[in-house]
């Protein structure tokens, strides 16, 4: 697997990334939450959809009082077809969102989220990009789309990026699978109008590795300049 562009992250130098893989049944999310050490500014919920918690709103407001500078959401969007429901997570704290999204195909999206979601998650994309458009710099989410690219939805790659560009959706994360050829991937990202970075990672969970990684490797590179 290889790192085909440039990851540029905010990097909070200094700082440590908490990772919390949501299960919707954890009676212990809350006490992960509160178990901050000062060094942690930036948290990151992945795992099963956070947005179906029935006390997400509350555990975003537990989270933001704690002082997290970044709260980041990986989701499949659904919940923000609801325009109420995005203004209630970024006011509750939610600063980042990664939506999922595998193809500007409704049938190969649906096939390949195991649920007739597409309409639903594109509804979402809107919502939070018109919130973005009216909102102050403070209240402004960091908007990104992660394609998670395999031999299933490699063909619709172009016209998922262009359908994506169509919505102004600015930053893309392109996460394949070692089935997927590195040049359809390069080829597919000449003249993108998006800030996109491509990963070549077959997992979520190595992504997030990496990411934690590559902030302590970019520490290190700081502290000797």
């Amino acid at each position: 697997m290889i790192l085909l562009s440039p990851l540029i992250e905010r990097l909070d130098f200094g700082q440590k990334t908490k990772l919390i893989k949501v299960r919707l049944n954890d009676s212990k999310l809350e006490s992960k939450i509160r178990d901050k050490t000062p060094d942690e500014s930036q948290i990151i919920f992945y795992g099963e959809e956070f947005t179906q918690h029935n006390n997400f709103i509350e555990l975003i407001n537990l989270t933001r009082q704690l002082d997290y500078k970044i709260i980041e959401l990986v989701t499949n969007g659904k919940a923000f077809s609801s325009p109420k429901f995005v203004v209630n997570s970024v006011f509750a704290g939610v600063t980042d969102i990664l939506v999922k999204f595998y193809s500007s195909s409704p049938e190969i999206h649906n096939v390949l989220s195991g649920e007739d979601s597409w309409s639903d998650v594109v509804k979402g994309l809107k919502n939070i990009i018109k919130l973005r458009q009216k909102v102050s710099v403070f209240f402004k989410p960091v908007l990104s789309v992660g394609i998670y690219l395999s031999e299933k939805n490699q063909d619709t790659l172009v016209s998922t990026l262009e359908f994506l560009e169509s919505l102004e959706v600015q930053e893309i994360f392109i996460v394949k699978a070692g089935e997927v050829d590195d040049q359809l991937v390069r080829d597919a990202l000449v003249d993108r109008k998006v800030l996109t970075f491509t990963l070549g990672f077959d997992t979520l969970k190595d992504y997030q590795k990496f990411k934690e990684d590559e902030t302590n490797r970019v520490m290190k590179l700081s502290s000797s300049i």
